[in-house]
């Protein structure tokens, strides 16, 4: 990716290309991308928005199956067909754009039916890391989900009818070292308990004289050795216990700012709450150390629940509970020479912790007869370096949704939060809005109709009255099937405008979608960051979405 000539890093022209997106998700990141394989069901106007934002930053290979030919009205919604193209088979001439884009990248069309390629050889689709199936309804969809649940292949449904669009995401599990966690998870290794297991750290709190009336040594005080010291002064002070309830800690903060009002005592406020607060392992992370494949292992288990089972050894053991040192501290005030030792402290102790880690890997992959170097070692790196981020996303399959709805989830999804909003006198009435799961049953009784009618409603203008009345009957036995509570009826205005639309996609509908769907692609690929779980539904009209896992 770089090589170094004179004392100067020189990028290759690879790297030079996908820098940006690389200081996001890494050149390991980037070489999973670059080997992820695409199969896309349909050349519609989502499937070729969708196979865009995958191709600019150079998936791999992407396959696109249909039969379709270019049409007159393909021209009004989809960007990557031209007036010369009509007649021509859609799929070849979306490949064939989508290819200019990136040269980077491979692609090809198979031009068959995609329901009869699922019909005939559905394990054709064994071959892709992910499958993607857009505007597809009724059986052959299904089908499709439920091979590539039973196969560990991650599939995504992508449906599209006019203003209203839904997404499915389905896998059993995605293990992700590098969720990019929205809240701070830094930890600086100051509470009491774990400085007793980091003796270089105390030697470098204790190194300093925080009573000092120098006032440069004062400014420059790193905060570490501040709080370290304090919180032994009031340890001494208040029979060993720490600041337990939120007046305490209160004060004990207000005891910290009376030592100084420079940066580097702001910076000991900031982190004050790590001296008497046990560090937080993040539910999310909790939830990964105690799943069942972190605690027993066997020949099969993936190297991430390896790596997991190794964590938990050095956690009872070495680690004291603790999860290991990081090398990432924040910027702190203090002089460079501190902050230099300082930074020398903890790299040195994550290099020890993840030479532990690793002990405990190959001992894990011995007992279950593997060879004890099977798993990288900049993959135990990387592994150990993200132990704040673990993260597990399990979905449901479609079938399971079909058949067993988390009837759970009803009392939230129906709350309409209008309802608490403050409203003047004067006010005019709103316009009615549906819930997003009004539309998401809206979606499931045009999959039943489908499976009935082998068409979509509204497809001609002389069935829309009957397909309306047609779908208000099959989501009544829907809500009774999926013992959706009394008080809610089916909404007739969300069949109404499904039917009113027939199964029109609008351009705008295919590139929202195509970003969304992109992205989740792209989460699946990389094994990083996190997607939905696991429909999300957007609404068009009011320019809103949610997600529903029922």
């Amino acid at each position: 990716m770089a090589k170094q000539e004179k004392g100067a890093v020189q990028l290759s022209e690879h790297a030079k290309k996908y820098d940006r997106q690389m200081r996001l998700w890494g050149a390991h990141g980037q070489q999973l991308l670059e080997e992820g394989k695409i199969c896309m069901l349909g050349s519609n106007v989502a499937a070729s928005e969708i196979l865009k934002n995958c191709v600019l930053p150079a998936v791999g290979i992407f396959t696109i199956i249909d039969d379709a030919d270019v049409s007159i009205s393909d021209l009004g919604n989809n960007f990557f067909v031209t007036q010369d193209d009509v007649g021509k088979k859609r799929a070849e001439v979306v490949s064939e754009w989508l290819l200019e884009m990136n040269p980077d990248v491979s692609g090809s069309a198979l031009i068959k039916n995609p329901s009869q390629l699922i019909a005939d050889d559905i394990s054709y689709f064994k071959q892709f890391n992910i499958v993607v199936s857009t505007q597809m309804y009724g059986d052959a969809n299904r089908k499709l989900a439920a091979f590539c649940w039973q196969n560990e292949i991650p599939f995504l449904s992508v449906k599209v009818n006019g203003l209203m669009a839904m997404l499915r995401a389905q896998y059993p599990e995605i293990c992700i070292m590098e969720s990019h966690p929205s809240n701070d998870r830094t930890d600086l290794f100051i509470y009491p308990e774990q400085l007793k297991l980091f003796p270089e750290l105390q030697a470098f709190i204790d190194s300093f004289d925080i009573d000092t009336t120098d006032v440069e040594k004062h400014a420059h005080l790193p905060c570490l050795a501040i709080l370290g010291q304090f919180t032994q002064r009031y340890l001494k002070q208040h029979e060993n216990k720490l600041p337990s309830t939120y007046k305490e800690q209160t004060e004990f903060k207000d005891k910290v700012s009376e030592m100084g009002n420079g940066e580097n005592y702001m910076d000991a406020i900031h982190w004050a709450s790590q001296c008497y607060l046990p560090p937080r392992i993040d539910r999310e992370v909790q939830a990964v150390l105690k799943d069942e494949k972190a605690l027993t292992i066997d020949a099969q288990s993936r190297d991430f629940w390896i790596l997991v089972r190794g964590l938990n050894d050095f956690l009872a053991n070495e680690g004291g509970g603790f999860l290991p040192c990081s090398t990432s501290i924040p910027d702190m005030t203090m002089d460079s020479k501190s902050y230099v030792a300082l930074k020398a402290i903890y790299k040195t102790r994550a290099e020890r912790d993840l030479k532990l880690i690793a002990g405990y890997v190959q001992k894990r992959l011995t007992s279950i007869g593997r060879a004890a170097d099977s798993i990288a070692s900049d993959l135990v790196e990387r592994f150990v370096r993200n132990a704040r981020s673990l993260k597990v996303v399990r979905t449901k399959s479609m079938a399971q949704e079909y058949e067993n709805a988390n009837a759970d989830e009803y009392d939230e999804l129906y709350m309409d939060m209008s309802a608490f909003e403050e409203k003047d006198d004067d006010e005019a009435e709103q316009p009615f809005k549906p819930l997003a799961v009004n539309w998401y049953w809206a979606f499931r009784a045009m999959e039943v109709f489908y499976d009935t009618e082998k068409r979509l409603p509204g497809d001609v203008d002389e069935n829309v009255s009957g397909d309306v009345e047609k779908l208000v009957a099959i989501q009544t036995e829907l809500y009774k099937t999926n013992k959706v509570p009394d008080d809610q009826s089916v909404v007739k205005e969300c069949l109404e405008e499904m039917v009113r639309y027939g199964g029109a996609e609008l351009h705008n509908m295919g590139a929202f979608v195509g970003g969304v769907a992109s992205q989740t692609i792209m989460k699946v690929l990389l094994r990083q960051f996190y997607t939905y779980n696991h429909t999300y539904v957007f609404n068009g009209i009011h320019c809103d979405g949610q997600v529903i896992a029922l």
